[in-house]
């Protein structure tokens, strides 16, 4: 079973191979009404906007995993930046590949999930859920 951040690394992947299949003519489409965006507003959204928005997130990542907080990086920072430049495609998939390298050098402080049965002490769950094997 994968750690959170293969899961991560893998997702990060997956999307930067769908956006190096965007062509140049269609950076600047606008987004459907059908996706939902959250907090995002849909004014003027185009992809390339949405990707930076990705871009965004994933720039963070290097700092997050190396313990500092967003105040001390600077919130904010790249808020209001064009992060995919002259190269979109070639700018998101160093941003990723960042983004996954530095997740996947972080140490995991606990293992994968073990099995426990059902009926198991709360202890032994607590375990499991460590990557520890309950002894008895």
């Amino acid at each position: 079973m994968p750690t959170e951040p293969e899961v991560f690394a893998l997702a990060d992947h997956a999307l930067n191979s769908v956006v190096q299949q965007i062509g140049d003519d269609q950076w600047q489409l606008a987004i459907p009404e059908w996706i939902k965006l959250g907090r995002v507003s849909r004014d003027g959204l185009t992809l390339r906007a949405l990707l930076n928005y990705h871009a965004y997130d994933d720039a963070w990542v290097p700092a997050m995993v190396a313990g500092k907080t967003m105040d001390a990086v600077g919130a904010g920072k790249w808020k209001h930046e064009d992060l995919l430049g002259e190269d979109p495609k070639k700018k998101f998939a160093a941003i990723v590949e960042t983004a996954a390298s530095a997740a996947l050098a972080v140490t995991p402080v606990f293992g994968p999930a073990v099995p426990v049965p059902a009926d198991a002490p709360l202890q032994d769950k607590l375990l499991g859920l460590t990557g520890r094997q309950p002894q008895h």
